[in-house]
């Protein structure tokens, strides 16, 4: 699997593009990461893009470890959102296993989506919405 995390210059937007298999390790790596940047960045709004990548490695068990370390997001998104994108239905399926186990604990919003315009829009809304 590999990951890139990017954020252009006139963008309040952190974006992580993944490609090929991924598993429960990368993903805490990729956390640690967005971590970082947005703490670098001064920044509360991500896009996660998993579209071009699997998560068919990963276990029930290990959603509750990934919801566990993405509630060490909560200082640094705090008030902010994350908008994950997931095309295939495993996928998908793994991550509301994600949202019920985070549901309640975050400091930020968190959402699923199908694809990156609607990702971006979520996103766009808030910015709009004066949620700086």
């Amino acid at each position: 699997m590999a990951y890139r995390v990017s954020k252009e210059i006139n963008s309040p937007v952190v974006k992580v593009t993944t490609s090929g298999e991924i598993d429960a390790d990368e993903i805490n790596s990729i956390i640690f990461d967005i971590e970082r940047a947005c703490l670098t960045y001064n920044t509360q709004f991500v896009i996660v893009d998993q579209s071009k990548s699997s998560a068919q490695k990963i276990s029930g068990d290990e959603i509750l470890g990934i919801a566990q370390m993405t509630a060490k997001l909560n200082k640094s998104l705090a008030g902010g959102r994350l908008a994950v994108i997931l095309v295939s239905e495993l996928d998908y399926g793994l991550g509301r296993m994600w949202e019920a186990y985070i549901s309640g604990k975050l400091s930020f919003e968190s959402e699923l989506f199908r694809n990156l315009n609607s990702a971006e829009q979520w996103i766009d809304e808030a910015l709009h919405a004066g949620k700086l």
